[in-house]
């Protein structure tokens, strides 16, 4: 099974359980911390720890910035987080929003994470067209970097060819009165992890630029949908746009 495979099959409960192991790591790390008390604070490197709770915030549909603020950690401290660079003062405030990210978890296995929900209401149609229009942009950005034979872009010629395919279908998806949101929430972990890829060559270019933008559109009609009813087809009987 290939990364991408297993990453959009992973659903919250799976998450979960390794978002719990991450947690039982971390404590374990508190725990040395605890024993050494404020004598010898130091600072101590577990990049494994630091990759791990990464990868967790990616499957689980959460962004580094969002995760900061559940845990009350400095843009500073969350960097040296990413990094393995740990004391003991933000592996406390990383217990914390591990914990409060398990929480979420948990509520998440009890709503249906497939199904078409409606985005006719006026939120929904303002959040669908900015999301629809920055996939339109993505597009054009790819097509441009593709005509200009732009190589360093971060992201492989396959990888480029599934991200148009995905793109336009998700595009042309946004314009009627229901989405997918298991569909939706498996192209946006998709991208991230695209993205990530991308930051790790450091190239920074229009179509890396246009992923971004992509994700952020993707990431809020995603928090929109999350809460909503599903259903397996869609039609009047489930349809909940003003008239």
């Amino acid at each position: 099974m290939n990364e991408k495979a297993e990453s959009q099959e992973k659903g919250p409960d799976v998450v979960r359980a390794e978002v719990l192991k991450i947690y039982e790591r971390a404590s374990v790390i508190n725990q040395t911390f605890e024993s050494f008390g404020d004598e010898e604070p130091g600072v101590h490197n577990h990049s494994t720890l630091g990759r791990r709770i990464q990868n967790a915030l990616m499957d689980s549909n959460e962004t580094v910035e969002s995760f900061r603020k559940r845990s009350g950690l400095s843009e500073s401290e969350l960097q040296n987080m990413l990094n393995g660079h740990f004391q003991k003062p933000t592996i406390g405030k990383v217990l914390k929003g591990l914990a409060s990210l398990s929480e979420t978890l948990a509520r998440r296995q009890n709503r249906i994470e497939v199904g078409w929900v409606s985005i006719q209401k006026p939120e929904g149609r303002k959040l669908a067209e900015k999301a629809r229009k920055s996939l339109e942009l993505l597009l054009d950005d790819v097509k441009a970097s593709n005509e200009a034979g732009e190589e360093d872009s971060g992201i492989t010629p396959a990888q480029r060819a599934q991200l148009i395919v995905l793109a336009k279908a998700l595009v042309t998806e946004l314009e009627g009165s229901f989405v997918d949101k298991g569909r939706l929430n498996s192209i946006l972990r998709w991208l991230k992890r695209i993205a990530v890829r991308a930051a790790t060559k450091y190239a920074v270019n229009k179509v890396t630029g246009g992923i971004d933008l992509a994700i952020d559109g993707l990431e809020h009609l995603s928090t929109y949908v999350s809460d909503m009813p599903s259903f397996d087809i869609p039609d009047d009987t489930n349809f909940t746009g003003d008239a």
